[in-house]
C-alpha cells in the first residue's frame, strides 16, 4: 500500500510540475511544454501526438457545426484534401444531384442513411465504409451511382435477407448500381424479376428466392457475369413457357421467348453472359440466354421444362450437373455451340421431344454448323433422346458436327428412344455435311445411332448394348454419301423382327466396314437397290440369326465381301449373252459361275471390258469378282449358274 501511495504522489508531482504548453495546429490535442523528462522525451511524445492529431484532423463528421448536416457543404469545405467523412445515425437528405469526389471516404455508422428523393442522383466516386445495414433510402427515381469497381451489397439499399421479407425493391436498386455486386450469405425473397445492367459482375454466397411462379429471377443485359449464388424458383407445375426463368436475357423477358420476328438477333439485349457455379432449382427453365454466352460449373436440380437454353450461335455449356427436367437438359438453337463434360441425368421425364442435349435450328439467322458434344455423361434420359442434331428447312445446311467421347445410359427401368440422332428435320432433304460421331458408349436405348441425309464424316468406334428398337433397327441410316461407318459394336439388340443396322434410300460412296453386331434377327439389312460404290465388307454380324439380308439386289459397282457369317447362296444369273459379249458381275460380291453344256471354246474374264483374258477353260467353274466381266466364246449356247461367295 505504501508503494502505491508513493507512485500516486509521484505522478501528481510530475503533472503539477509541467509548465504550460500549447495547442497543436489542428486544435485536437493539447501538447505539454518541456517537463521533467527533458527535450528528447518531449520530441518523441510530440511526434506521436502529431500523427494522432493528423488522423483526427482528416476524419470529419457530417454533423460538425461547419457542415450543419449538409453533404454538399461538407464536400465544398473539405475540397481536394484526402479525408474521411463520418455519417452519424439519422437520415440525411440529398436535396439535389450531388457527386462525392474520389478524395473523400464516406464512413457510415449503424443507423445512418442518405435519403434520395425522386429525380435526384447521388454519385459516389470515392471509397465507402459501411456494414450490412441500410445507408441509402431512395424513393421514386432517386438513385445512387458508384464506381464499377466498388463492391456493393443489397443491405445498403434496405434488403433484409431473412427469406420472408420482400427484398425486390432493395435488390433492384442495388443491381441498378451495376459494377461489382456482392450478394452476402443470406436468403433474399423477390416477387419480380431483377434487371441486371450491362457489365455488372454479380458474385457472392447468397440465395435469391422468386416467390411468384410466373415471373423471372434475374433479367440480364449484355456482358453480365453471375457467379457463386443460388437461385430458387417456386414452380410446382407447368406454367406458360418462357415466364419462370432463373436467368433470362433482357430481350426474352415477359414471355417474349426467342421469336426473331419480334426481336431479331441484331437488336438482342442479353448477349455475352457468363453464368458460373450457380445453383438452380424450381424453375421452368434455369437459364435462357442469347449468343456468345457461357454456363459452366452450375447445378440444376428438379426443374421443369429445360435446364439451360441458348438462342443463336457461339454458346457453351461445360462442366454442369443437371438432375431432373421434363424436357431437355441443354437446348441449343444455332451454330458454333458446345456442350462438354456435363453430367446430365433424369431428363426427358414426361416429354417425348426431350432428353439430354439438343442442337436445333429454327430460322435462317441460325446456320447449323460447328456443333460439339464432347465428354458428356447422360443417365436415365426418360422417354426422350440422348444427343440430337436437327436442322430445319429454313436454318441452312447443318454441318461440321462432332459428337465424341460421350457416355449415354438410357432409362434405368425400360428404355429410352435414341441415344444419338442426326437428321434434317421433318420434310427436309437437305444434306448435312461432315458429321462425325465417334468414340461414344451407350446402353439401354431403343435406338443406338440414327442418321439421314449425311454427306461426309465418320460414324466410327462407337460401342453399345441392350437395345430394343421401336423402328426395327438399332442403327438405321438413309440417303448417306461418302460416310465411313466403321468399327462400331452394337450388341444385345432385341430379337423378333429387329435389325442391328439398316440401310435405306439411295446411298453412294460409303464404307460400311468392320462393324460387329449381335442379338437381332438381322445383322445388316440393306434395302438400297440404287446406290453405287458402297463398300460393305469385313463386318461380323454372325451373332444374328441372319447376318446380312438383301431384300433387293445391289446395284452395279458395290462391294459386299468378307462379312463373317454371311453366305450369299444362289444368285440370280443373267441370261447367257451372245458369243464373245461381256457381262458384268453387278452383285456386289464374288460369284462362282458354273458353265455347262453347249459348245464353248473359251471362257474369258477381266476387270475391264474389251480386255478380257482367257481362263483356258471351256466348261466348269470360274470365280468372278464383284465388278468383273465374263464372256463366252461358243458355237452353240451353253447354260450357266451363278452362286455368291464371300
Amino acid at each position: 500500500m505504501g508503494r502505491v501511495l508513493l507512485a500516486l504522489v509521484s505522478t501528481l508531482f510530475l503533472v503539477m510540475s509541467v509548465t504550460a504548453g500549447t495547442w497543436t495546429s489542428n486544435n485536437f490535442l493539447y501538447k505539454p511544454a518541456t517537463g521533467a523528462r527533458g527535450d528528447e522525451e518531449k520530441a518523441k511524445f510530440d511526434s506521436g501526438l502529431n500523427r494522432v492529431d493528423s488522423r483526427l484532423a482528416n476524419e470529419k463528421w457530417l454533423n460538425d457545426p461547419l457542415y450543419s448536416g449538409d453533404l454538399a457543404t461538407a464536400i465544398t469545405s473539405i475540397g481536394s484534401a484526402k479525408a474521411v467523412l463520418s455519417i452519424p445515425a439519422g437520415n440525411w437528405p440529398i436535396a439535389a444531384n450531388l457527386t462525392v469526389p474520389a478524395n473523400l471516404t464516406l464512413k457510415f455508422v449503424h443507423g445512418a442513411a442518405f435519403t434520395i428523393p425522386t429525380g435526384n442522383t447521388l454519385t459516389i466516386n470515392g471509397p465507402l465504409d459501411a456494414g450490412l445495414h441500410q445507408i441509402f433510402a431512395c424513393t421514386g427515381t432517386g438513385k445512387v451511382v458508384m464506381k464499377a469497381e466498388a463492391v456493393k451489397v443489397p443491405e445498403w439499399w434496405g434488403a433484409i435477407g431473412d427469406g420472408s421479407t420482400d427484398d425486390t425493391a432493395a435488390l433492384q436498386a442495388w443491381a441498378t448500381c451495376g459494377g461489382n455486386l456482392n450478394l452476402p450469405k443470406k436468403t433474399y425473397k423477390i416477387t419480380a424479376g431483377i434487371i441486371v445492367p450491362q457489365y455488372a459482375n454479380l458474385d457472392g454466397q447468397g440465395a435469391i428466392n422468386q416467390a411468384i411462379d410466373t415471373v423471372e429471377g434475374l433479367i440480364v443485359k449484355d456482358d453480365v457475369v453471375i457467379k457463386n449464388i443460388s437461385l430458387t424458383g417456386s414452380m410446382v407445375a407447368y406454367g406458360p413457357h418462357y415466364l419462370h426463368v432463373g436467368i433470362i436475357c433482357y430481350s426474352f423477358r415477359g414471355g417474349s421467348g426467342n421469336d426473331p420476328s419480334v426481336c431479331p438477333i441484331a437488336t438482342y439485349v442479353g448477349k455475352r453472359v457468363v453464368v458460373e457455379n450457380v445453383k438452380f432449382t424450381g424453375w421452368d427453365i434455369c437459364t435462357m440466354l442469347a449468343q456468345d454466352s457461357i454456363v459452366r460449373f452450375c447445378k440444376a436440380t428438379n426443374n421443369w421444362r429445360e435446364a439451360f437454353y441458348f438462342a443463336y450461335a457461339g454458346n457453351q455449356a461445360v462442366h454442369n450437373e443437371i438432375d431432373g427436367v421434363d424436357s431437355w437438359g441443354i437446348d441449343f438453337n444455332g451454330g458454333n455451340n458446345v456442350a462438354a463434360f456435363n453430367k446430365i441425368k433424369n431428363v426427358g421425364r414426361t416429354l417425348v421431344d426431350g432428353g439430354g442435349i439438343c442442337f436445333a435450328g429454327l430460322t435462317t439467322e441460325k446456320p447449323m454448323t460447328g456443333l460439339r458434344a464432347v465428354g458428356n455423361y447422360l443417365e436415365d434420359c426418360g422417354i426422350g433422346y440422348g444427343i440430337i442434331a436437327c436442322s430445319q428447312p429454313t436454318s441452312g445446311v447443318l454441318g461440321d458436327v462432332v459428337f465424341s467421347g460421350n457416355t449415354l445410359n438410357g432409362k434405368s427401368t425400360g428404355v429410352s428412344r435414341t441415344a444419338i440422332m442426326v437428321y434434317p428435320g421433318a420434310g427436309s432433304t437437305t444434306m448435312m455435311t461432315n458429321i462425325n460421331i465417334t468414340g461414344n458408349l451407350a446402353t439401354k436405348w431403343d435406338t443406338f445411332i440414327q442418321g439421314y441425309y449425311l454427306r461426309g464424316g465418320a460414324i466410327a468406334n462407337n460401342a453399345g448394348k441392350t437395345f430394343t428398337p421401336n423402328i426395327n433397327a438399332a442403327m438405321p441410316f438413309g440417303a448417306i454419301d461418302s460416310v465411313v461407318i466403321a468399327n462400331n459394336v452394337c450388341k444385345e439388340v432385341a430379337g423378333g423382327a429387329n435389325t442391328v443396322m439398316k440401310i435405306e434410300g439411295s446411298n453412294n460412296n460409303n464404307r460400311i466396314v468392320d462393324n460387329i453386331g449381335s442379338g437381332a434377327n438381322i445383322g445388316l439389312y440393306n434395302a438400297d437397290s440404287a446406290g453405287t460404290k458402297n463398300d460393305i465388307s469385313g463386318n461380323d454380324f454372325s451373332g444374328c440369326a441372319n447376318p446380312i439380308y438383301l431384300p433387293v439386289a445391289l446395284a452395279a459397282g458395290n462391294r459386299l465381301e468378307r462379312n463373317t457369317g454371311y453366305v450369299p447362296g444362289a444368285a440370280l444369273a443373267p441370261a447367257v449373252p451372245a458369243s464373245t459379249i461381256a457381262v458384268q458381275n453387278t452383285k456386289g460380291y464374288p460369284v462362282i459361275v458354273k458353265v455347262t453344256a453347249g459348245t464353248v471354246s473359251a471362257i474369258s474374264t477381266g476387270s475391264v471390258t474389251g480386255a478380257l483374258t482367257a481362263t483356258g477353260l471351256m466348261a466348269g467353274k470360274v470365280v468372278l469378282p464383284a465388278g468383273w466381266y465374263i464372256s463366252l466364246t461358243y458355237s452353240s449356247a451353253p447354260t450357266w449358274t451363278w452362286e455368291g461367295i464371300q
